[in-house]
């Protein structure tokens, strides 16, 4: 057996963070760049090629060879007058994940040709790198996770919000807001389903006043309320003008088959009918003055 002293071990770690950007940016290489220096026992350099195996521990002295988190083992390091070079991961590419940098310490132990350097060797940080736990001054707890999290306080996007996939809701740069278009033409753009809510819905022009409203609640009631305006229902949803079928004026007169009611009922265009009975009166809701027409086998005029 050698008997090889490990006089300076270098460890360059260049720590691996995923950051959920709003733009794709390249992965950072999952390498750490380890380089060792080693003397025989009379202290002279070695020159040689050698197998050496590195492991990781999270302790300083536990654990025994192949009990660590992490295992490499490099076949051929070229070792010239004892300094010798290796990238960590680059012989089982992709297992430097970092979950494996989650512990407070790391230890790493190095094995020349089956024979174990002592002591372990405290992985650190480069000066630059002790920013990855934070970005711009901000702990890693304050940014969300590409798969889940929890954020609090505000979320500025710059460009357009996304959840829930194609079907889902967007946010554009204007401020409007799409629910099953990734384009809303309006303020709130809704398609491909209806609107629901356990509670009441408004739909109010101006101020928060009752004027210019329609309003349904979960209280029992709904209303329409418009101040000096008139309330049109039309059958069109591209003219409503030429197809409104009724009218609401502001003094409260209705059109029917008419948008200008010359009376309080103005009916045009058709007939009234019903199944009931029918009755014009002027005055009280006495006989008085009364054309009466019934399904109770009776008409009558009666003027006083």
């Amino acid at each position: 057996m050698r008997n090889i002293t490990m006089e300076k071990i270098a460890v360059t770690l260049l720590l691996i963070t995923f950051i959920l950007l709003p733009y794709p940016v390249a992965s950072s290489p999952a390498l750490i760049n380890f380089q060792g220096v080693l003397k025989d026992a009379t202290n002279q350099p070695i020159t040689n090629t050698l197998p050496i195996t590195f492991e990781i521990f999270i302790h300083e002295t536990d654990g025994i060879p192949g009990g660590g988190i992490w295992q490499e083992t490099h076949p051929g390091v070229s070792i010239i007058e004892g300094i010798y070079s290796v990238l960590l991961g680059s012989v089982n590419a992709g297992t430097l994940t970092p979950d494996l940098f989650s512990s407070d310490e790391l230890w790493l132990e190095v094995t020349v040709d089956s024979e174990i350097m002592s002591p372990r060797q405290r992985i650190t940080s480069v000066a630059y790198a002790l920013n990855a736990g934070s970005i711009d001054g901000l702990d890693s707890t304050s940014f969300l996770s590409s798969t889940s999290g929890t954020m609090t306080g505000d979320l500025t996007v710059q460009g357009t919000l996304m959840a829930g996939g194609d079907k889902g809701l967007f946010i554009n740069g204007t401020g409007k807001v799409g629910i099953g278009t990734s384009e809303p033409a309006t303020q709130l753009d809704v398609e491909g389903g209806d609107i629901r809510t356990d509670g009441g819905m408004k739909f109010s022009y101006g101020s928060e006043s009752c004027d210019n409203q329609i309003y349904t609640s979960s209280y029992g009631f709904d209303f329409l309320n418009f101040q000096s305006s008139d309330i049109r229902f039309a059958t069109s949803e591209t003219d409503c003008a030429a197809l409104t079928r009724m009218v609401i004026k502001d003094d409260g007169k209705v059109g029917i088959g008419t948008r200008e009611p010359a009376t309080q009922l103005d009916v045009e265009g058709g007939d009234i009918r019903t199944d009931g009975g029918m009755k014009f009166s002027y005055g009280s809701e006495s006989c008085d003055n009364l054309i009466y027409t019934s399904t109770n086998g009776f008409d009558f005029l009666n003027f006083q």
